[in-house]
């Protein structure tokens, strides 16, 4: 994961500081994106892959969980932060080699060469997460999952309506220059620096690429995703679900 300067320099010293203590849930607890993950090896489970790049892997706890449920599995991470690559190794017990330095919208891999690309909580910290997306797809033999923010699903009934209302006007990037005071994006100790973004902004980059696209709320129940869900979990993939006589997969 990267963004342009100095979010770049702020971000990596935010990790630096105290990104694999707000990164990482403490021992016996829940990450905030476990169940996309769990998700995720579901479907390896049905669709058989030999390979996995997570972009913005961070301290590598995510790679330790699928190394451990697929232990043949060929593990690729990107991370540029040199704290949490030293985390992987030190934490984790991943090789060195699998958590390399890299940029989310210009990843080292060639094209339709890895079987899944994946990324959690990444996109929302990038000022182009479309140029990182269509990366994803680039590089991508069988599958993308994202699992990222939807911030027209965060806040109240009443704040979200008018999230739609500005961004239907067509002044949702003057708006958020107005709030950040001209730098466009903003800072949370909890989350270091952030955009406002929505992953159905750039789903389509998805559906392009896909024959079939599936998004999830894994937050609570909704019907309506895009209005309701602060979180949205997106995967798109080539094979279907269903054979041709409509049974699902043992």
């Amino acid at each position: 994961m990267t963004v342009d300067r100095p979010e770049r320099e702020l971000q990596l010293a935010y990790y630096a500081e105290q990104g694999v203590r707000q990164l990482d849930p403490a021992p016996g607890g829940q990450g905030l994106h476990d169940l996309p993950l769990s998700m995720l090896m579901g479907f390896m489970r049905w669709q058989p892959v030999q390979s996995l790049l997570d972009v913005g892997a961070g301290t590598g706890r995510a790679l330790s969980m699928i190394r451990d449920a697929f232990p043949t599995l060929e593990l690729h991470g990107i991370e540029p932060s040199p704290a949490l690559r030293r985390a992987s190794v030190e934490k984790w017990g991943l090789a060195p080699a699998q958590l390399i330095y890299g940029d989310a919208s210009c990843l080292p891999f060639p094209d339709r060469s890895i079987d899944i690309v994946c990324s959690f909580g990444i996109l929302h910290h990038l000022r182009y997460p479309r140029r990182a997306l269509e990366e994803y797809c680039r590089v991508a033999k069988v599958a993308v999952m994202v699992s990222d923010a939807n911030v027209f699903g965060q806040g109240s009934p009443g704040l979200r309506v008018v999230k739609r209302m500005i961004w239907g006007l067509g002044l949702w990037r003057t708006a958020n220059l107005v709030r950040s005071r001209g730098k466009g994006y903003f800072w949370s100790e909890g989350d270091g620096i952030f955009y406002s973004y929505s992953l159905f902004d750039d789903i389509d980059v998805l559906e392009r690429r896909f024959a079939h696209v599936l998004s999830f709320n894994p937050n609570r129940q909704s019907r309506d995703h895009y209005r309701q869900s602060p979180q949205i979990v997106a995967l798109g993939h080539s094979e279907s679900f269903v054979d041709p006589v409509g049974r699902l997969p043992a």
